[in-house]
C-alpha cells in the first residue's frame, strides 16, 4: 500500500473545493419595512486648496478644533506678493503724477494758449515785439496762419495726453487689485462655523496651486447619506420623517433633505440625505441605519440567498456569480433584512434565477470555472 504525500497548500485547496457549491437565487415575500445602512456625513463640507505657491506659515489647529466663520485657518507666505505690490504702488503713483501734470498742461493751454505766446515767435526784445505786432497780422491777412485752428489742435493734443495718463492709472490700479486677490488667496479663512476634519499639510510645507490644505466641515448639522435601490424608493419625497438608528447611540428621527436626481448606473441606487436633529450625539463617518416603512407599499418577492455565500470585499458584501459560460465573477450587492433560516434578502445586485457559489473557497477569484460539483481555477 502506497501513501501519497501532497503539499499542505494542495490539501487546503482540495478541502476548500469540497465545501464549495452552487445554488440558484430564489425569492421570498418581503414585508414593507426596509432597513438600509448609511453613513453620517456633515451638512456642509469643503476642502481648502492652495491658490498660490509658497510655504505654509500658519495653521490654526488640528483635527477636531472648531472655528467661527471668517477665522484664519491657514496662511501661506506672501512676502514675494507683498514686494510685487509695493512695486505696483510705485508705478501707480508715477502714473497718477503724470495724469496731474497732463491736466495742468491742459488748463494752461485752455487759459493761456501757446499759439499766442510771444516766446514762440523768433527773435527777442524789440524784434520779437515787431514780429508779434506786424508779422503775425500780415501773415493772417495773407492766410498763412489761423490762431483758432492752432489752438484747437493744441487743446486736442493736451486732452489726448490726459486720456493716456488716465488709462495708465487705471491699468496700474487694476494690476494692484489682481495682486490683492492673490494676497487674499494666501489666507485661508473659515467659510462657516465648523471644525477641521482633516489637515493635509504642516507648518513649513511648500505647496503648489491646487494642492489640498484642509478638509473643513459644519459638524453642528449632520445628515445620514444612504444609497437606496430604485425599487425601494416608493413615494419617498423631501420632508418625509423616518426613523433612524445610530451606531451605539440608539434610535432617533431623520428628515429627508435631499434626493439626488440621477441614479447610479452600476448599482441602480439613488443617493438620499436625511437630516438629523440638532444636538444629536453623532459624528461624521459613523454607521447609521434608516427605516423606510413606506418605501414598499405592499409585500413583494425579492431575491434571497444563503448567508454562507457572502464574501467581504471592502465596505460592501459580495457574492461569486456563475455566468452562462460557467465562469465565476465577483459581484457587489446590497443586503436587506436577515431571515431566520440563515438566509438574507438582496436589495440590489442580483436577479432571480442567477447561480451563485455557496461556501466559496478562500483562494477563489474571478475567472474560476465550475465543472460539475467543483469550482476550480481556470
Amino acid at each position: 500500500m502506497r501513501l501519497f504525500i501532497l503539499p499542505a497548500m494542495v490539501w487546503s485547496l482540495l478541502i476548500n473545493l469540497a465545501y464549495a457549491g452552487v445554488e440558484k437565487v430564489t425569492t421570498e415575500a418581503y414585508d414593507s419595512q426596509v432597513v438600509l445602512g448609511g453613513t453620517v456625513v456633515p451638512y456642509r463640507e469643503v476642502v481648502l486648496t492652495a491658490q498660490v505657491a509658497g510655504r505654509v506659515n500658519f495653521l490654526a489647529g488640528v483635527e477636531g478644533d472648531g472655528f467661527n466663520a471668517n477665522e484664519l485657518l491657514v496662511l501661506i507666505d506672501d512676502a514675494d506678493l507683498q514686494a510685487q505690490r509695493r512695486a505696483l504702488i510705485a508705478q501707480f503713483n508715477k502714473a497718477q503724477a503724470a495724469l496731474v501734470n497732463a491736466q495742468t498742461e491742459y488748463q494752461r493751454e485752455l487759459w493761456n494758449p501757446q499759439s499766442r505766446s510771444i516766446s514762440k515767435m523768433p527773435g527777442f526784445a524789440v524784434p520779437s515785439m515787431i514780429d508779434q505786432t506786424f508779422s503775425r497780422p500780415i501773415g493772417k491777412a495773407f492766410g498763412f496762419e489761423d490762431d483758432q485752428i492752432t489752438r484747437q489742435a493744441d487743446l486736442y493734443n493736451r486732452n489726448s495726453i490726459i486720456q493716456q495718463a488716465t488709462a495708465d492709472v487705471m491699468q496700474a490700479q487694476a494690476t494692484i487689485e489682481a495682486l490683492d486677490a492673490k494676497v487674499r488667496d494666501a489666507r485661508g479663512q473659515a467659510p462657516f462655523q465648523g471644525i477641521i476634519i482633516k489637515k493635509m499639510v504642516e507648518v513649513g510645507d511648500t505647496v503648489l496651486p491646487g494642492q489640498k490644505l484642509l478638509q473643513y466641515a459644519q459638524s453642528s448639522h449632520l445628515s445620514i447619506e444612504v444609497n437606496i435601490p430604485l425599487r425601494l424608493m416608493g413615494k419617498l419625497v423631501r420632508g418625509d420623517i423616518v426613523s433612524a438608528r445610530l451606531d451605539k447611540i440608539g434610535e432617533t428621527k431623520a428628515r429627508v433633505s435631499q434626493i439626488y436626481p440621477v441614479a447610479d448606473v452600476q448599482q441602480h441606487t439613488i443617493k438620499v440625505k436625511f437630516d438629523l436633529p440638532l444636538g444629536v450625539s453623532a459624528g461624521p463617518g459613523m454607521y447609521a441605519e434608516v427605516f423606510l416603512p413606506n418605501a414598499v407599499n405592499a409585500q413583494e418577492s425579492m431575491p434571497v440567498i444563503s448567508k454562507n455565500a457572502l464574501v467581504k470585499r471592502g465596505s460592501l458584501p459580495g457574492v461569486y456569480v456563475v455566468n452562462a459560460q460557467n465562469i465565476v465573477e465577483l459581484r457587489l450587492i446590497r443586503l436587506g433584512r436577515e431571515l431566520p433560516n440563515e438566509k438574507v434578502f438582496v436589495l440590489s445586485g442580483l436577479k432571480v434565477g442567477e447561480s451563485i457559489i455557496t461556501s466559496p473557497p478562500k483562494a477563489i477569484a474571478s475567472g474560476w470555472v465550475v465543472r460539475g460539483d467543483e469550482v476550480i481555477p481556470r
